[in-house]
């Protein structure tokens, strides 16, 4: 459900301009302050910047969007994101479909990523997300103690996976 939403589009300089701010409930997670700005450019929707807060944490993000295709991308960063007790990232992603949400692809890109006690200094690597299937032929981490790489052949939630490493 759409709590809040409040919108408006206006003419600066003959480029369109959009403006809006939402809450929103989706499946078990609440996303409140959610705030967009951006501009409407030929096909595209430029959105130079907006933020939501997702389950306590504020995340950022850019994204440019065709409204002919549906195909988008988009850059999220995360400063200190807790997703789960005890695991807080820093970094960004790098998302992108061919069309709405069918296939994600990504690259991510953390920094001083805390994991339970342990420092995971950088993480990168690239991912797949279809169907509700998270995979990726290798994500890379360095750590203090560590160094190795992870594939994941299939990650759907916290109970069905499948993850190697090196």
């Amino acid at each position: 459900s759409i709590n809040n939403l409040e919108a408006s589009l206006a003419i600066i300089d003959n480029i369109s301009k959009l403006y809006m701010s939402a809450d929103v409930e989706y499946k078990d997670s609440f996303i409140k302050d959610i705030f967009m700005s951006g501009s409407l450019v030929d096909n595209f929707v430029i959105i130079d910047t907006a933020s939501m807060i997702l389950d306590g944490n504020r995340m950022t993000t850019t994204a440019k969007i065709n409204t002919n295709s549906l195909d988008w991308d988009a850059l999220v960063l995360l400063n200190q994101f807790n997703v789960v007790d005890k695991v807080n990232l820093s970094g960004s992603l790098r998302l992108k479909s061919p069309y709405l949400f069918d296939n994600i692809y990504g690259d991510i890109y953390l920094y001083d990523t805390l994991i339970d006690s342990n420092i995971i200094l950088t993480v990168k690597g690239e991912f797949e997300y279809q169907h509700g299937v998270l995979t990726s032929e290798g994500i890379y981490f360095e750590s203090p103690d560590y160094n190795g790489e992870l594939n994941i052949h299939t990650l759907t939630d916290d109970k069905n996976f499948n993850i190697s490493g090196d």
